[in-house]
């Protein structure tokens, strides 16, 4: 899970151009869980991570 904090946009690439843009944050908070075999291994929260949100973000 992740969540975004406020970020500003920075120029992206759309067909080879630096024409489009792309939100990014550098401190956003990302929580991830790692399993093996249905097994919880590892579990943790990440604070002022880095996250940048592109495409179809209601897929998401």
């Amino acid at each position: 899970m992740a969540k975004q904090a406020a970020g500003t946009a920075l120029q992206s690439p759309i067909s080879g151009e630096m024409t489009g843009k792309i939100n990014e944050s550098l401190q956003a908070s990302l929580f991830v869980e790692l399993r093996k075999n249905g097994r919880r291994i590892f579990e943790g929260t990440g604070r002022n991570a880095g996250l940048e949100v592109a495409g179809e973000v209601e897929l998401l």
